[in-house]
């Protein structure tokens, strides 16, 4: 189709005439757009992260050689010990020995229980026994140290659950000890 002739084609003075009439949405596209970015990015506070790597270990206590008989429920399951990783109780060791409840972060809060649980996340890699555990805060030296003390009552709970089921089972033996006595002395 042959274009009518009253349509001319376009040339460079007339783009150029274009551009300089709408100078003024470029210039504020250059300026104002990386002016709302550097705000944007110097205004918003840091979020550092933190990772401790943490190997749950699936096993029962050898105490007797009879153990399925001792311990009914089996070994500590995976989820057992994320349970017991992002509980309450060790939320609150956490903050107890590292006197958080006087932290800035944690006095206007109702609950600094719920507070410091919201700044842990696990990883979980499918088909390992290695569990990430993820610290997130403004504070990096603060989440480091909640990370690593975090693992570290993790682990003393995990081992007074241990200890705890030692002793059952100590105990089950010697009233074991104590009916084959009787039945001895009969």
């Amino acid at each position: 189709m042959i274009p009518p002739p009253e349509i001319r084609e376009l040339t460079i003075k007339d783009y150029l005439d274009i551009v300089l009439r709408r100078m003024w949405i470029i210039i504020a596209c250059v300026v104002i757009i990386p002016v709302i970015v550097a705000f944007m990015s110097f205004s918003t506070p840091k979020v550092y992260e933190t990772t401790s790597k943490l190997l749950f270990k699936m096993d029962i206590p050898k105490v007797t050689g009879k153990e399925e008989v001792i311990y009914k429920g089996g070994a500590p399951s995976k989820e057992d010990q994320m349970n017991l990783l992002v509980s309450r109780i060790v939320g609150e060791r956490v903050i107890k020995k590292l006197n958080l409840s006087s932290d800035e972060e944690f006095i206007g809060s109702a609950d600094p229980v719920k507070t410091i649980l919201a700044m842990v996340k696990i990883d979980i890699r499918a088909g390992s026994n290695i569990v990430f555990f993820v610290v997130r805060g403004k504070d990096p030296l603060k989440i480091t140290k909640i990370a690593n003390t975090w693992a570290e009552e993790f682990v003393k709970s995990d081992m007074e659950q241990r200890v705890i089921t030692a002793k059952y089972g100590r105990s089950w033996l010697g009233e074991q000890l104590d009916t084959t006595l009787k039945k001895l002395e009969e």
